[in-house]
């Protein structure tokens, strides 16, 4: 009896522990950044197909496979699949099969400070692919965490453009919006300058957003819809023309902004 009495502690114990150990193997690490809810694109060399990683918790993530057509103007989800992926610290691995017959792995790292992928490879059906990679902080794409009101009107545009052209990045999208000198004045903002400067002319104090009014053309520059970009921009030209997406500014709900 006395035998039975210390090994069945000893034995609940071993149970314990290697119960944890093989827990800790799997998912997220313990100490691992939390990236719920937010979203890996990668783009393959050719733009034509498009996968979009959403962690949905510590074990799985979702992967959207969409096809895009050759001149870039539409795209189609062709199938969405569920799958396990490996965190390590800040980095992501993950696998899928589709029934299409394409297999993809890839492994990211992303900076969570900057929301940037740093480093990424795609292996596609075995063979290495040259891919882009963008990590996407929030389920709202290219819409970030900020009271900035020059920099919510610009990402509600890249959103908007990025949702409707799953190819594109909020970053390349992005920086081209944010060059552009005719967006300003629909905001009533200064004529003839960029967001770029009138991001910086809000961060010093001399250009003050209408909290109402900003709010009204955010919810409008959000009813955009991917038709309203036919003959205003053209996704296949390298690189992009945002000169006419000046004209897609509903006046009656961002004109006074600024």
């Amino acid at each position: 009896m006395k035998g039975r009495f210390y090994i069945r502690p000893l034995l609940f114990f071993a149970l314990i522990g290697g119960f944890l150990a093989c827990t800790e193997q799997k998912g997220v690490e313990a100490g691992n950044p939390d990236l719920t809810d937010t979203k890996v694109r990668t783009v393959t060399s050719d733009s034509t197909e498009v996968y979009y990683a959403t962690i949905e918790d510590e074990d799985t993530l979702s992967i959207e496979q969409i096809s895009v057509s050759a001149d870039g103007q539409t795209s189609e989800t062709l199938e969405t699949v569920t799958t396990s992926y490996t965190q390590s610290e800040s980095t992501l691995t993950y696998s899928a099969a589709f029934t299409n017959h394409k297999t993809i792995e890839v492994s990211v790292t992303i900076d969570d400070e900057t929301d940037t992928v740093t480093t990424g490879s795609l292996t596609l059906n075995g063979e290495t692919n040259s891919a882009t990679f963008d990590f996407e902080p929030t389920l709202n794409r290219c819409r970030r965490a900020t009271d900035h009101a020059a920099r919510q009107l610009l990402e509600a545009g890249v959103d908007r453009l990025v949702g409707c052209f799953p190819h594109k990045t909020c970053s390349n999208i992005g920086d081209g919006l944010a060059d552009v000198i005719n967006l300003s004045e629909e905001f009533g903002g200064p004529a003839d300058t960029s967001m770029t400067n009138v991001i910086a002319m809000v961060d010093d104090g001399s250009l003050i957003a209408n909290e109402t009014n900003l709010t009204t053309c955010l919810a409008a520059l959000g009813e955009i819809t991917c038709a309203d970009f036919v003959g205003v921009f053209d996704p296949a030209l390298v690189p992009p023309d945002f000169s006419q997406i000046h004209t897609l500014v509903p006046a009656e709900s961002c004109s006074e902004v600024f």
